[in-house]
Order: structure tokens, then sequence, then C-alpha cells
């Protein structure tokens, strides 16, 4: 599941990917940078990422497979190699 919390004054945003187990009890959360690093769809245990971001490349998509378990991070990239790194955080 996405989630896209606004909070302060600001309105600065916080964009979490959150991960909940079969009993719909919350695992953890990969925590992404902008609303448009977002994934787009959930399809067969991966998920897909797409590059909406006009300075990113948009022939280019990420996925993370989950069919083996959760990855404990995932690079997402956005032109020519480079991309942002995210790390998976459970309580």
């Amino acid at each position: 599941m996405t989630s896209v919390r606004l909070w302060g004054l600001s309105r600065r945003a916080t964009n979490p990917i959150l991960v909940f187990n079969s009993f719909n009890q919350y695992i953890g959360e990969y925590s992404v940078t902008m609303i448009s690093d977002l994934p787009k769809k959930f399809k067969n245990g991966i998920l897909i990422f797409e590059n909406k971001n006009n300075d990113c490349d948009q022939n280019v998509s990420s996925k993370i497979n989950f069919k083996n378990g959760i990855p404990k991070e995932f690079f997402r990239e956005c032109k020519n190699g480079y991309g942002d790194t995210y790390g998976f955080y459970s309580l």
C-alpha cells in the first residue's frame, strides 16, 4: 500500500510504501523521496515503478520482486544507471 502524508505549515510530504503480511498486520515500510517515486502497480508479487518525473527517462521502469520475501533495499533507476536506493525499515 502506498501513502502520502502532508504535514506542517510548509506542507511537507512523507511517501511510504507500507508492507503488510497476509493477516493485514503492518510489517514495515520503504520511505521514498517524492510522490512521483511511488510505484504504479503490484502484479504477481512484483511492485512496478514508472518514471513520470520529467527529469527521469520515461522509458525506464524499476521492479521489486516480493516472491522470495521482502527485499532489504531496492534501487529505483531514474536515468543512465543513476537513481535512488531505498531501505526497508521495520518496527
